[in-house]
């Protein structure tokens, strides 16, 4: 295993002074979903932070595909190449860790997300677990 897959794959808060948040929620009744990426600094203060409203795709696994091109494409964006990446969705934090293609209905959303992420310099990325809506 190459020495940028291993970084990409174990969280290491000593490498990164930053940490990026994002999650993907549905909003059934509106017919939209909602993407959300929150960066913070190692003091733990936020420095940017994005929410966009997009319509509902056709599953939420597409949605955190979605949020996690947008991810990616707003941190570099902002200018941060060395970070955390964390997530909720597994089926995304583990593919976006995989080597091989996505065969998900999503995966070439996951395959836009993995060309953004192999431009960091340095990454973790990891899985948390949600805490509530």
């Amino acid at each position: 295993m190459n020495d940028k897959r291993r970084k990409k794959n174990q969280p290491n808060p000593r490498i990164c002074s930053f940490k990026i948040k994002f999650d993907g929620v549905a909003f059934k009744e509106e017919d939209q979903a909602g993407i959300g990426v929150m960066i913070k600094d190692n003091r733990g203060l936020v420095i940017a932070l994005i929410f966009q409203k997009i319509d509902l795709p056709h599953s939420i696994g597409e949605v955190e595909a979605m949020v996690a091109v947008r991810t990616s494409k707003f941190s570099l964006e902002v200018g941060i190449d060395t970070t955390i990446l964390e997530g909720d969705y597994e089926i995304i934090i583990n593919s976006l860790k995989d080597e091989n293609a996505s065969l998900a209905s999503f995966g070439h959303l996951i395959l836009d997300a993995k060309l953004f992420v192999d431009i960091f310099r340095k990454i973790s990325i990891s899985q948390v677990h949600r805490q509530g809506n």
